[in-house]
Formats: structure tokens, C-alpha cells, sequence
């Protein structure tokens, strides 16, 4: 990472790890949570800073498509749990969660 490149998967576990919702504002957990959709489906890819921003803003519009109808437009829940209170039932670490998002909750209604 020290010429400035990660690979998408990278750049969502370094923000896992610097992820402190008392320090962080809504907005950004939201950018982040966007991104992380996209990322996922992307994950073998090596992107630059400005490439990690137009997959971050795709990821946007696939949360927005996919998702955002039972996770809430800011992902404060809704039909389904939200997904900035730090509690994720499916979950069950970052490649669990990274599984849930590809496949779905088909029985619960995720696509």
C-alpha cells in the first residue's frame, strides 16, 4: 500500500479496521457501506484512489437498487436490519458477510 494502490478487498479491511462509529459520521459509514457492496463483487480487481471512488459510487447505486428498499436509504433498517448499528446478524466475519451480500437471504426475501 505504500505507492498509494490497493486492491478493492484491502481498501474495505483497512476501513473495517480504522471503523469507530462514535468517531464516525453517518455519511461516512454510508460511503463506506456503499463501497463495500461493490467492492465485494470486485475484489480480485487492483485499483488506484480515484478508481476506488467510481467503484464506491457504483456500489452506491447497487445498494440503492438491491438494497435500499428493506435496509433504508441511510441503512437505518427498515424491513430488514440496519446495517450501521454495528449489529449483523449474518454476518459472521468479513467473509461471511462478503457470502451474505452475493448470495442473498433468498428464504427472507434478499436477493
Amino acid at each position: 500500500m505504500g505507492d498509494g494502490r490497493a486492491g478493492p478487498l484491502g481498501y474495505f479491511l483497512l476501513r473495517c479496521t480504522l471503523f469507530n462509529k462514535r468517531n464516525v459520521r453517518s455519511v461516512t459509514v454510508t460511503k463506506i457501506l456503499y463501497g463495500m457492496t461493490s467492492l465485494v463483487l470486485c475484489f480480485v480487481m487492483t485499483t488506484s484512489a480515484a478508481e476506488t471512488e467510481d467503484v464506491a459510487a457504483d456500489g452506491a447505486k447497487l445498494y440503492q437498487t438491491n438494497c435500499a428498499q428493506c435496509h433504508g436509504a441511510e441503512l437505518q433498517g427498515g424491513n430488514a436490519q440496519s446495517l450501521v448499528d454495528g449489529v449483523w446478524q449474518f454476518g459472521a466475519g468479513k467473509w461471511g458477510m462478503a457470502s451474505t451480500i452475493q448470495q442473498g437471504i433468498t428464504h427472507l426475501g434478499m436477493p
